[in-house]
């Protein structure tokens, strides 16, 4: 975890930052330019969402995300 995520945790919450948040680029390259998932840096939903639990996503979550992030996000409270 970097220096932000750390100092969120501190506070007890998580809350999302742009850095750290796995969003489409026009770069189109297929790879990440950090680990995103068990795949290492794939650019594949598949592999953003196995490691939902790290961040803190259960249930139906993952799959709701994958198809509408930004509204997602709100719901959860990840904004």
């Amino acid at each position: 975890m970097g220096v932000w995520a750390t100092a969120l945790w501190s506070m007890g919450r998580a809350q999302a930052l742009p850095a750290f948040d796995v969003l489409p680029s026009g770069r189109a390259l297929g790879y990440q330019q950090m680990r995103v998932g068990t795949q290492a840096a794939d650019s594949t939903l598949a592999n953003a969402l196995s490691e939902g639990a790290q961040f803190g996503l259960t249930g139906t979550h993952p799959p709701r995300i994958g198809r509408h992030p930004a509204s997602a996000a709100l719901q959860v409270g990840l904004h």
